[in-house]
């Protein structure tokens, strides 16, 4: 079986005639990036990145942070009551760690008295794996699979734009493919 022709296109993502006005070239395009061509590719890695920004802009509104001199107690009580599964570790604008559920469990198997109040500086994770805002989702995910991470701090020349869970990406992940195939029935089937 041959493989389709990559649907080539040297006017800008949106511009007229580049596949987003046209439902009959959105569809080829559409087609394209089923069967794997370069400029559907592109053309789906734009939007990747237009909704990553709407689901950071969502997410990353409300960032829970804490210093790292606050307790451990604190640490978790902001995450027991906000429901979030971690905490961001800042020094005023700088990202210095990240205090997660992980670090909790840990703290259950050292038994130490007092725990909880000591700062989190003693418990959290330094130098979190942080991600740039450039990245596509697919590499986002396996990231969080590859070193084992729930969590990904987003930066950009060392500011924090926002926090991404690993449940933030799959959920794009499903949401996009829902998508791709409503875009590919809309072709076949027609306006």
């Amino acid at each position: 079986m041959k493989a389709a022709d990559p649907v080539r296109s040297d006017r800008a993502p949106g511009a007229p005639g580049s596949g987003r006005d046209d439902p009959a070239e959105r569809g080829m395009l559409m087609a394209t990036a089923v069967a794997g061509g370069k400029a559907s590719m592109e053309t789906i890695l734009h939007t990747v990145l237009q909704e990553k920004e709407a689901l950071m802009a969502e997410r990353g509104s409300v960032l829970y942070r804490v210093s790292p001199e606050d307790s451990i107690g604190e640490a978790v009580r902001l995450m027991n009551e906000a429901n979030v599964g971690c905490v961001l570790v800042m020094e005023g604008e700088q990202l210095v760690g990240i205090f997660s559920e992980r670090d909790v469990m840990r703290l259950f198997t050292e038994n130490e008295p007092g725990l909880t109040d000591r700062p989190v500086r003693d418990r959290m994770t330094s130098k979190p794996i942080t991600v740039p805002p450039s990245l596509s989702v697919e590499k986002a995910l396996l990231e969080c699979t590859d070193r084992r991470v729930r969590h990904l701090p987003v930066v950009e020349e060392g500011q924090l734009l926002g926090l991404l869970s690993i449940g933030d990406l799959v959920r794009f992940v499903v949401k996009d493919k829902e998508g791709v195939i409503s875009e590919l029935m809309d072709y076949i089937h027609g306006p």
